[in-house]
């Protein structure tokens, strides 16, 4: 399912071809797996498949996608111990940094 990008980290991650990555969750076009420099205990990241180059390339048609990627984060968050959801936070930054 992955339509990567050779140059990107988070396709070379989501790919499985990154030894030192520890991919929490593997399925439905998605992965999550923590953060390299986590701000917080339990700071994940949540990327598609599908190389996405920025934000500002998702259209209305991707509504359904950051629906299933909020809903992978808050099961692994559940499945890391976080009962609380109050205090959680998402962000949006451009999964690939290579343009």
């Amino acid at each position: 399912m992955s339509s990567s990008n050779g140059s990107c980290l988070f396709c070379k991650i989501s790919d499985g071809k990154d030894d030192k990555t520890v991919l929490l969750r593997d399925d439905d076009g998605i992965v999550v797996f923590r953060d390299i420099h986590p701000a917080t205990t339990h700071h994940y990241l949540v990327v598609p498949k599908r190389h996405v180059r920025n934000v500002n390339e998702l259209v209305p048609d991707d509504a359904e996608l950051m629906e299933r990627l909020v809903a992978a984060g808050k099961q692994v968050l559940g499945e890391q111990g976080v009962k609380d959801y109050d205090d959680v936070r998402y962000g949006n930054d451009p999964p690939c940094k290579s343009m």
